[in-house]
């Protein structure tokens, strides 16, 4: 797998862009057909292990239908480019599931939420499925498109792999330990693949990366071409790490003072108040998010500080992110964008079992935690864009 050249030469034989994305356009429709038969012969979903069965079934006709159009009949063998679209039908098939908690006249995919994942009846949980359904759905058939057309996609993955990757351990983890853990069904398996799969394309993704075919490694000449940029992120970088500790201390039950001044900001780290309005899922997912935060983001942000402050006093790179320094801002980016998007409807939406709909919460949420959440996102992605510069810059001068 590569980042580059990875599919048919552009010329002869290649179809036009514009047949690839009418092609694109008609396959992914096959989610809401099948959704449509599973509608019309219940019995065959009428059991969680069966739900598994013919989810397996339905997902290999699918690839290999994919495959027959794609790859035999068009000509785009490009294997990345084959993965990114069947990834893409599968979370447009949460784009269905996800409307399915927004209003009873939502039908298509109803019985996945009853015999497939319980936990996903939850603010967190709509937002992980709409995020799934909208934004990767887009990002992924970019992808897709990119990769048939010989296109270069390396730093749009790397935002894909993040947001993929930081999702996966608070929707398990969060599932396994919360009120609906004794409602796990066989169907959560259908998961794992996303577990190991984005990772994957992380490695061979940053084997590739261009970075390291231009520079010989850490230590190479790079030099800052804004001090007022680097003093902004330098203070990002420094906070950030205090905020991501502070939400752990929230989730783990710490009587420091800070956590309760803490808890006014961001009130869906305070397990007492959503048990109390029985939304003690969210709180599930958000207390493995919240740990996960501290265990993976403060060490990146320690880490991204180091290495600004050594590439002002020194003008080179540094041991710690090197050369990698851009790529795993892009991932970093993706992770936020995920965890913000899902942290925001945890705190702002309210949901009841059973009941379809979205509710505003009656507490509403304090201007710092938008101003807070807000500048998180800003903040990653200002960091992908200065590291990126830096090495464009760099580059123009060898």
């Amino acid at each position: 797998m590569t980042a580059k050249k990875t599919a048919t030469p552009r010329g002869e034989g290649r179809p036009s862009d514009g047949t690839i994305l009418l092609t694109m356009a008609v396959l992914i429709q096959a989610a809401p057909a099948v959704f449509y038969v599973l509608h019309l012969f219940p019995f065959l979903v009428e059991n969680h292990v069966r739900l598994l069965g013919v989810g397996l079934c339905i997902l290999s006709l699918v690839a290999y239908s994919f495959y027959f159009v794609l790859w035999k009949t068009l000509g785009l063998r490009s294997l990345m480019g084959f993965f990114f679209f069947f990834i893409a039908f599968t979370a447009y098939i949460d784009t269905f599931i996800s409307l399915c908690l927004t209003s009873p006249s939502f039908f298509l995919g109803r019985f996945y939420l009853d015999r497939g994942e319980k936990y996903f009846n939850c603010a967190y949980g709509f937002m992980c499925l709409f995020w799934d359904g909208t934004f990767h759905v887009a990002i992924q058939s970019l992808l897709a498109f990119l990769a048939f057309t010989n296109r270069e996609y390396h730093f749009v993955a790397l935002v894909w792999s993040g947001s993929i990757v930081n999702s996966m351990a608070p929707l398990l983890l969060g599932g396994a330990t919360g009120p609906y853990s004794q409602h796990i069904q066989a169907a959560t398996a259908l998961n794992g693949p996303y577990v190991f799969l984005p990772v994957a394309v992380i490695f061979a993704l940053l084997s590739k990366t261009p970075a390291v075919h231009r520079k010989e490694g850490a230590g190479s000449r790079v030099k800052s071409h804004s001090l007022l940029v680097d003093l902004v992120l330098m203070t990002y970088n420094f906070l950030m790490p205090l905020v991501h500790i502070v939400r752990a201390m929230c989730v783990m039950g710490s009587k420091a003072k800070v956590v309760d001044w803490w808890l006014q900001i961001e009130p869906v780290f305070d397990r007492r108040l959503l048990i109390d309005r029985n939304d003690e899922q969210d709180y599930a997912f958000m207390a493995i998010q919240a740990v996960q935060w501290a265990f993976w983001f403060a060490p990146w942000h320690w880490a991204a500080l180091f290495e600004q402050v050594e590439r002002i006093r020194t003008n080179k790179r540094t041991v710690v992110l090197g050369t990698m320094g851009v790529d795993f801002s892009a991932i970093v980016f993706g992770a936020y964008l995920q965890s913000i998007a899902c942290h925001i409807a945890s705190s702002y939406l309210d949901m009841h079992e059973g009941v379809p709909g979205l509710h505003v919460r009656k507490v509403p949420l304090s201007q710092e935690f938008w101003l807070l959440n807000i500048a998180t996102l800003i903040g990653a992605l200002l960091h992908f864009s200065h590291f990126h510069v830096q090495d464009v810059e760099d580059s123009k001068q060898d």
